[in-house]
């Protein structure tokens, strides 16, 4: 499918199921995913192969179920093994869930006072390129797409890293701390800094 077809929306990876269609074959005209589906495996002499192309779809529907029972007012409440899943699945979007968590940030944090460095720009960057990556039917980790905050001491390449310090005011590492790695190498969004003590010393 192309791009800009009807069908563009639709994010599930079904790596079993190939359609294939015409560059100019217009999706729009209403043929449901699920008789194309049909149609494709109709010349298919694998039972199995039959099998597994409809336990995709069968999988799909359950998706879409839960899809239109999200409550989208409420993903800032997610925990991260829950969002983990439910953006694994395409249930929800990365940039969803992270919109989601500056919403409440915006709403809470004048009193909490959390976060030290946080770009909204730069946060909702992260996860749109996360949802193109498992759009694309790419590997995905098990943070994938969810917002992480990191205390103000672990170096961060894109964001200042000043350890609660006037003495470090502005400064912004060449390359992450090994735990900021490791963090983005499972997908997650790095949301920004938050508050510690002078050097994470008590106080």
């Amino acid at each position: 499918l192309r791009r800009h077809d009807a069908l563009h929306g639709h994010c599930m990876h079904m790596p079993r199921l190939h359609v294939h269609l015409a560059g100019n074959d217009a999706v729009a005209a209403g043929v449901s995913l699920r008789q194309l589906a049909i149609n494709e495996v109709q010349n298919v002499q694998n039972v199995q192969a039959v099998q597994n192309v409809l336990n995709d779809l069968s999988y799909l529907d359950d998706l879409n179920q839960e899809r239109s029972e999200m409550d989208l007012t409420d993903l800032h409440l997610l925990s991260a093994s829950e969002a983990a899943r439910l953006i694994c699945d395409g249930v929800i979007s990365s940039e969803q869930f992270v919109e989601a968590c500056l919403a409440r940030i915006r709403e809470v944090d004048g009193q909490v006072q959390a976060w030290t460095f946080l770009n909204p720009d730069h946060a909702l960057a992260q996860a749109r390129t996360a949802d193109a990556w498992r759009s694309e039917g790419r590997a995905t980790g098990p943070l994938h797409g969810v917002p992480v905050g990191v205390k103000d001491i672990f170096d961060t390449a894109d964001m200042p890293t000043e350890n609660g310090s006037v003495l470090h005011a502005g400064r912004t590492p060449s390359r992450d701390a090994a735990v900021i790695a490791m963090l983005r190498a499972a997908g997650a969004v790095i949301m920004g800094k938050t508050v510690t003590t002078e050097f994470a010393y008590c106080s």
